[in-house]
């Protein structure tokens, strides 16, 4: 017999025509191929971000001034000549309220005013309010700014005085000097909304140069990075997009929500290379989360191995009339990508031989199976020599069938530990959290240190990112 090894011969001279057969482990033919990409269906995260806009009213308060006017300033009255007034106001700090996007600041102002009127015969005529009482005219003033992101990540914003009135119908909150038919009270509030206007174009200004690129950048880096799970374990986002959602807010913290469209998956190994997209353009356009996540499961061939023992150790197989009785029974993995089940037995014969097969997972039942499954050639040669009642006999069909490997228990707990892993804080301000009610295997592979199956996982995941001005995302302070 060329074909067999010297090894072979030497086990089918050993064995000679006795009733025990003892097979070497098979041999790869070959090594696999690398395997081909999965395609996966985008995934849909929802990334809830908070902003503290308490730094900003801060920052609000140093550019709009808390004092205007000078009553010893005399300012014409452009459509009367004869007619100049003074005044010096004052506002309380802002308070802050919030719709959305739009902010709506409120104080109450104080002044004092100054009138002088200059009749064509008569002396001058002057009066004033407010100079030595101690209870000046008050009005209530409210500045409304609509901040809109842009789609290439800036603010534009449209800040305006909406309200500048006396605060009651009460003559203590309004100048009752009055020259010549003209109320100094509406030069006084005109000259301070005419203050506040010019202000408030730095205002508008300065959001448009406000850092919401570098805060977007920092974000899609840092998704963009293979995250650290635990050793050799990691997180892989790879966003593709990014969906502006809504607004709203509490207090002083606006909450908006992105929809970051991505490709996640869990990869072991060393850190992966990735090749990172850049950013992208925002996408007005609101889109329900969904989590598609592509995840590689290893089973040891060891549990493997103690599942098969638990299933079919003491089965007896029917062999034309002949009884074999499964002692052990254990599996491995090849280089060539096939499975290697070694069978003890006793009864009519003893010893143990291998077979070999291709494993298929069943997605309805949740069953691994080989329904190639064969002799491996060794053991094949050795039974033809030695039993061949046992080479012609009807036991792959009976280990094709029996040979079932249920793994419903193992995915219900590879499950949970992924949805465990996936909830979590990745950085300071930036919290995962996942959901996971679904999962298939899409593929299943042999390999020599385990039976690896890709899973694609159903669910939701929320990325809940927490801003904090003049903090860099993911950078521990």
């Amino acid at each position: 017999m060329p074909s067999v090894s010297r090894s072979v011969l030497l086990l089918v001279l050993l064995s000679g025509c006795s009733d025990r057969i003892e097979a070497p482990v098979p041999v790869a033919r070959g090594t696999v191929v690398a395997d081909s990409s999965l395609t996966l269906l985008p995934s849909v995260l929802d990334l809830p971000v908070e902003y503290d806009l308490g730094p900003a009213l801060v920052w609000l308060e140093s550019v709009v001034p808390r004092r205007m006017g000078d009553v010893d300033e005399r300012l014409e009255v452009p459509d009367n000549s004869r007619l100049s007034f003074a005044y010096a106001a004052e506002r309380t700090p802002f308070q802050l309220t919030l719709d959305g996007t739009t902010a709506t600041l409120s104080a109450v102002v104080t002044y004092q005013g100054r009138g002088w009127y200059n009749p064509p015969v008569l002396p001058t005529i002057s009066g004033s309010c407010g100079i030595d009482d101690e209870t000046p005219p008050r009005a209530f003033l409210s500045v409304r700014t609509t901040v809109t992101p842009t789609s290439d990540w800036r603010l534009r914003g449209r800040t305006r005085v909406v309200e500048l009135r006396p605060l009651t119908e009460e003559q203590r909150d309004r100048c009752t000097v009055t020259l010549a038919e003209v109320n100094v009270t509406d030069r006084v509030l005109e000259a301070v909304r005419g203050v506040l206007t010019r202000e408030l174009l730095q205002v508008d200004r300065s959001l448009a140069e406000f850092g919401l690129q570098g805060i977007v950048t920092d974000v899609w880096e840092f998704l963009a990075t293979p995250l650290k799970l635990q050793d050799s374990l990691w997180l892989v986002i790879d966003p593709a997009a990014i969906r502006f959602d809504k607004v709203r807010s509490e207090g002083t913290v606006l909450h908006s929500s992105l929809g970051i469209t991505a490709y996640p998956r869990v990869v072991s190994g060393p850190q992966p290379e990735v090749v990172a997209r850049p950013v992208p353009p925002m996408v007005r356009v609101g889109s329900a989360p969904g989590l598609s996540l592509l995840s590689e499961a290893a089973i040891s061939w060891e549990v493997l191995t103690g599942i098969l023992q638990r299933e079919l150790t003491g089965d007896t197989l029917d062999v034309g009339g002949r009884q074999l009785i499964v002692s052990d029974i254990a599996a491995s993995g090849l280089d060539d990508g096939r499975v290697a089940v070694g069978l003890t037995f006793t009864g009519e014969a003893r010893g143990t031989i291998y077979l070999v097969g291709n494993p298929v997972f069943d997605p309805v039942e949740l069953v691994l199976t080989m329904p190639d499954l064969e002799f491996d050639v060794t053991s094949r040669n050795l039974m033809v020599s030695g039993l061949a009642w046992l080479a012609n006999s009807q036991v792959e069909e009976q280990l094709r069938t029996n040979l079932r490997v249920a793994l419903d228990g193992v995915l219900a707990d590879g499950r949970s530990l992924l949805e465990g892993e996936l909830t979590r804080e990745l950085a300071p301000g930036f919290h995962l959290s996942t959901v996971v009610d679904q999962g298939q295997v899409a593929r299943v592979r042999a390999r020599p240190h385990a039976l690896l199956l890709d899973l694609v996982v159903g669910g939701t995941s929320e990325l809940k990112l927490v801003l904090v001005p003049g903090r860099r995302v993911g950078v521990v302070p």
